[in-house]
């Protein structure tokens, strides 16, 4: 064979090789996007589900209280439910051994990429400790815990009227905003507060906690556009029913 032919041969595989390798990364690409809709919608539909079943309305009082019986009947991991008015935030709260399972589960245990909202493996399941950490998603579909990077943002207006809620079994916690900040993703500090607060905000709250009698927290963590940042909210426990 001839160089001119044996050149020609090796271009063609070289071209060959090409055509491949875009062919593969188009699949690979397709086959993302289209997972991403899919557990996107999967997950809505389920959360929307979940929501209609379990959460009830007292026609008098209009005061809502949240069947956790019926959601420990589908997942004993179950140990709460975070509601945040204004907000998307209206989700079932689970606690595994680890802080890996519900990343990428639902609340019937069945793969997701959306995960779920969930309570740091170390805390109490009773919201007892001073600083319960709860972590969630941040998708561009607005699922999970993404509505904090929308209030760290200023998309949601949200100050210290507005109130996030935690229904368990027995009881339901009222919380006060009181810090937000994003903070770097291997920065331990936010979630290690111990029993002193983190007192860093970049957002005015109009709060001095230092003045507040303050028995228990509430940390919230979501990453922010990519894992290099978290968006961090802690809330102050005002009453507890």
């Amino acid at each position: 064979m001839s160089k001119r032919k044996l050149k020609k041969k090796y271009k063609n595989y070289f071209v060959y090789i090409i055509l491949l390798s875009l062919i593969f990364i188009f699949v690979c690409s397709t086959y993302k996007f289209i997972s991403i809709i899919y557990f996107r919608n999967k997950s809505q539909e389920l959360n929307k589900k979940l929501a209609k079943e379990v959460v009830e309305v007292d026609k008098k009082t209009k005061e809502i209280s949240i069947n956790i019986k019926k959601l420990k009947r589908i997942n004993h991991d179950v140990v709460g439910w975070i509601r945040i008015p204004k907000t998307h935030i209206n989700y079932a709260i689970l606690k595994s051994k680890d802080n890996s399972y519900y990343l990428n589960h639902d609340i019937y245990k069945k793969y997701n990429i959306n995960g779920s909202i969930f309570m740091n493996y170390a805390n109490r399941y009773d919201f007892s400790d001073f600083n319960t950490i709860l972590f969630g998603h941040y998708t561009r579909s607005l699922d999970m815990f993404s509505d904090l990077k929308k209030i760290y943002d200023k998309k949601i207006k949200f100050n210290k009227k507005n109130k996030i809620y935690i229904y368990t079994k027995d009881k339901k916690y009222e919380y006060i905003p009181y810090s937000m900040y994003l903070a770097d993703a291997n920065d331990a500090k936010p979630l290690n507060i111990g029993k002193s607060f983190f007192r860093k905000t970049e957002k005015d709250f109009d709060i001095d906690i230092k003045k507040k009698k303050v028995r228990q927290t509430l940390t919230l963590s979501t990453c922010y556009d990519n894992n290099s940042k978290r968006v961090i909210l802690h809330a102050y426990l005002k009453t507890e029913k």
